[in-house]
């Protein structure tokens, strides 16, 4: 970015961090700054960030959250690594004028021209909004601290989890029906996401494998009915040619 500006273009650059933004407390010490990279691994074991002694961190995704402050803007939702209930989205934008992109100023609400700075409803077109939901979240964050001191120990134990059920499904075998079946986790998790894809032993055909994965993702997710009931529940994302390219 800072190379196009120097050449008299330039491009916005929002981050989505609507999923994994709070695990940025991961990089703040008691006093919110930012920890050098050298000195994570002791912080996070003084902290019991982690209960073992390790660091599941990697130096690209710390130098990626550290750039965080070298976007126009981002997406965070409290309603999910937040813990907060639904529905918790924010936003955070440096540029103030760059609220009017995303702002709606219903007549019956909104006097037109009227310099309210408070009027929150005009911006982000959800409009209306709970104050509940901003008090929940407010109460959150004073009761976990925004670095290794709270939320950070929250996330830290959800990719401590992550990284020992990617350790468990390495060479993971069973059979169902006289097949053979071996479960082949895709890459080692970022953060608290496990990518793994079953296959059947001696098939090399892509159409029934991604069959296999997809009758499994239907038994294991709300395609089957109520999921209180399930003992394991998955997710899937399609990335389709036609869509992601």
């Amino acid at each position: 970015v800072k190379s196009c500006k120097r050449k008299e273009f330039t491009f916005y650059l929002h981050v989505d961090a609507a999923y994994g933004g709070y695990a940025r407390a991961l990089f703040l010490d008691e006093d919110d700054q930012f920890i050098p990279y050298k000195n994570l691994q002791k912080v996070h074991a003084e902290n019991h960030v982690f209960t073992e002694d390790k660091e599941y961190i990697k130096p690209e995704v710390y130098a990626a959250y550290k750039a965080f402050d070298q976007a126009e803007s981002i997406t965070i939702d409290p309603h999910k690594m937040g813990y907060v209930p639904y529905s918790a989205g924010g936003i955070v934008i440096q540029d103030i004028r760059m609220r009017d992109t995303i702002s709606y100023f219903a007549t019956y609400v909104f006097e037109k021209g009227a310099d309210i700075p408070a009027l929150l409803g005009a911006y982000i077109l959800e409009g209306s909004k709970a104050g509940a939901t901003a008090a929940s979240v407010w109460a959150a964050h004073h009761t976990l601290p925004l670095n290794v001191t709270g939320y950070g120990k929250l996330e830290g134990a959800s990719i401590e989890g992550a990284h020992r059920y990617y350790d468990f499904l390495k060479n993971l075998k069973f059979e169902v029906a006289g097949k053979r079946i071996s479960v082949h986790p895709l890459i080692s998790p970022d953060f608290n996401m496990v990518d793994y894809v079953l296959k059947e032993d001696g098939n090399d055909d892509l159409i029934e494998m991604n069959r296999l994965n997809h009758a499994f993702y239907e038994q294991a997710s709300y395609v089957k009915g109520s999921l209180y009931g399930k003992e394991y529940i998955v997710s899937h994302t399609d990335f389709a040619i036609p869509d992601y390219g």
